[in-house]
């Protein structure tokens, strides 16, 4: 990974929150909701991985291992979620 990819990675997990991941997931709601057509697979695993990511947001880690752990399935959703919808789309929810 390249490391400018990978600092611009950090500015979003440190941007991610519980109130932001709602806000997307409801966003992902209206969306589908509207004429603007998105395609409904992709959507689908958009919607899964905002879920998965809002469990984690709302884990808390009863041990120091399973904290490392956690850290690591935030980190692989929030990179998942940049795949799917990219960079920039991600950075105009959290502005």
């Amino acid at each position: 990974m390249e490391l400018e990819t990978m600092e611009l990675e950090f500015e979003v997990r440190e941007m991610v929150t519980k109130d932001l991941v709602q806000k997307m997931i409801t966003s992902m709601g209206e969306q589908s909701k509207s004429s603007i057509y998105i395609d409904s697979l992709a959507q689908e695993k958009i919607l899964t991985v905002l879920q998965k990511l809002d469990r984690e947001l709302n884990f808390r880690p009863n041990s120091w291992a399973s904290s490392i752990l956690h850290g690591n399935r935030k980190d692989e959703l929030i990179h998942e979620l940049i795949r799917l919808l990219g960079y920039r789309s991600v950075m105009s929810f959290c502005n």
